[in-house]
């Protein structure tokens, strides 16, 4: 995964935009079931963002279940590909229609 590759805007809080990064990466299988994330520290300092940014967003991914933390404080992509699929096909669903009106819009 190629984290340092990510930029920021300020139109919407980055914590917002982290956690949609890591549910896109996840979703995608950029970043497979199973698979550890970066320390709160390092992906921190390698996005020259706040650790507490970090930590923000991860406990919003804990909470909706694309990722888990372990005792040792690291945290990974949920070992479920079942539930990803899932999470991705909720995700399809909720912006079909958007979709739709944007490409009623074109013709």
């Amino acid at each position: 995964m190629h984290y340092n590759e990510w930029a920021f805007h300020d139109i919407e809080p980055i914590y917002l935009q982290l956690i949609k990064k890591i549910e896109c990466a996840i979703l995608s299988t950029q970043l497979s079931a199973g698979e550890e994330l970066p320390s709160i520290r390092a992906i921190a300092k390698l996005l020259k963002i706040s650790p507490n940014t970090v930590m923000k967003a991860y406990m919003r991914l804990c909470q909706s279940g694309l990722i888990i933390s372990s005792r040792n404080g690291h945290y990974s992509v949920i070992d479920n590909e079942q539930y990803i699929l899932q999470a991705k096909n909720e995700k399809v669903r909720q912006r079909a229609p958007l979709i739709k009106r944007a490409l009623a819009g074109l013709q």
